[in-house]
């Protein structure tokens, strides 16, 4: 004696009543979820940011800046930094040099 089992059709299985209930219960939670996180990044988000704008801009100094002080400083800045002329390093003494009245060092040896 030969068995036969039903081959079950799905397509059946899918629209019967009882998981076409399921499916629209599924397809309401994903789309109230993503409701709220669209409400979340766009509402909220941008709210509690203007809002932060809002305190940091209370907190910025509100004293204005006298821009001739500033300038006036510097330009001497600049002033004392700007060298007047070219260096002769000819004429300067070698700190690194021997003291007056010494012989000069020999050069160390060359390491083979």
């Amino acid at each position: 004696m030969k068995l036969k089992f039903p081959r079950p059709n799905i397509a059946h299985i899918i629209w019967s009543i009882r998981y076409f209930y399921i499916l629209i219960l599924l397809m309401v939670i994903v789309v109230i979820f993503f409701l709220g996180m669209f409400i979340y990044q766009n509402f909220y988000l941008t709210i509690t940011r203007a809002q932060t704008i809002v305190i940091l801009k209370q907190e910025v100094a509100p004293d204005t800046i006298n821009l001739n002080k500033i300038e006036a400083v510097l330009g001497k800045i600049n002033q004392k930094t700007a060298a007047e002329g070219a260096v002769d390093w000819t004429t300067l003494n070698d700190p690194f040099g021997p003291l007056p009245g010494q012989p000069a060092a020999a050069p160390p040896p060359l390491i083979d």
